[in-house]
């Protein structure tokens, strides 16, 4: 048997396809590689914009717990101011409600509000349940008159606390967004 003579062009493409599929396979396998790059670089980016969300959704989610926390001592205080006004007395039941409902104030405000309950807001509470007292205690007309300014003085001056208690809590009764 004679070998066969291929022509030139065959005999070149012969020699030459191991190199052509070798080229081939690289350039399929660079362009998978690239294409799962590109498709887990996506998925990196959803996955930080969702972690991006939940981070906003926790600091949102703080923001309200630390305001319905501020919201109900800022309650109890005005509940106090109105009662102590309204009735023109602060029984032990109101005090206790009053303190209960005030307790961890300095965990969730400033100094501001803190010296505003101790200083000024308990103090004025006190007062009205001594007025209340000597009131009924008093045994001339004298000491009567004497304790009933007294006593209306003090619930003018709660009543002044009805609007300052809005704005000395103002500040931190925001959800700013």
């Amino acid at each position: 048997m004679t070998p066969t003579v291929l022509p030139m062009w065959l005999e070149v493409m012969k020699a030459v396809a191991p190199l052509l599929a070798a080229l081939l396979a690289a350039g399929v396998g660079a362009w998978v590689a690239h294409k799962f790059g590109s498709i887990q670089a996506s998925i990196a980016r959803q996955q930080a914009e969702t972690a991006a969300a939940s981070a906003k959704t926790a600091r949102n989610k703080l923001k309200l717990d630390l305001f319905d926390r501020r919201m109900a001592i800022y309650k109890a205080t005005a509940d106090a101011i109105s009662i102590a006004a309204q009735q023109g007395d602060f029984t032990t039941a109101n005090a206790n409600a009053f303190e209960s409902g005030v307790q961890g104030a300095r965990w969730l405000f400033g100094n501001d509000v803190v010296s505003y309950l101790e200083n000024e807001l308990r103090p004025l509470l006190g007062q009205i349940r001594y007025a209340t007292s000597d009131l009924d205690e008093s045994s001339s007309e004298q000491d009567r008159n004497k304790a009933a300014v007294k006593k209306v003085n003090i619930i003018a001056e709660l009543m002044h606390q009805t609007s300052k208690v809005d704005y000395v809590f103002a500040e931190y009764l925001r959800l700013d967004t």
